[in-house]
């Protein structure tokens, strides 16, 4: 289930937290396993853009700031204007990722700074909390990481 909201000067399908993925949910390609396991995340948010070829594109949003999103998806189910609430949002990509150091596979969600639907990226960027080392050694990896979780 999915709320279209206009987010920056496009609009998208904003899926909460509680809302379950439907097969007509997904995009040509994904994985109904790797997206459910994404979007129970409590700091993230699904969200799939239209682009003008008539296909779509799907991200994710993640917030660092300490946003309420479980807040954030009762507003914007009701139709409340949440404007405000994306300031500390981030717009990524979800990716494999396997840590050097112990070889650990994740899938990760990892910034994408050429989204047109937030401004100020580069203040974003800098102002955002990032998974800088693997959760499960310790070691350094590659940056803009937002979120990751072991893979199945």
């Amino acid at each position: 289930m999915y709320v279209e909201i206009v987010l920056g000067p496009l609009p998208v399908r904003y899926y909460p937290r509680s809302g379950a993925l439907g097969k007509g949910d997904l995009l040509p390609g994904q994985d109904e396993g790797r997206e459910q396991s994404l979007v129970r995340s409590d700091r993230l948010r699904r969200i799939v853009m239209p682009l003008p070829s008539g296909r779509s594109y799907r991200l994710f949003l993640h917030w660092s700031d300490g946003t309420d999103l479980e807040d954030l998806d009762r507003r914007i189910a009701e139709g409340e204007s949440c404007e405000r609430a994306f300031d500390g949002a981030l717009a990524g990509g979800d990716m494999d990722l396997r840590c050097r150091t112990c070889g650990t596979d994740f899938l990760a969600v990892v910034a994408d700074a050429g989204t047109p639907l937030l401004g100020d990226i580069a203040n974003r960027l800098r102002e955002h909390e990032f998974v800088d080392a693997c959760p499960v050694c310790g070691a350094g990896w590659q940056p803009h990481v937002m979120h990751a979780v072991e893979a199945a």
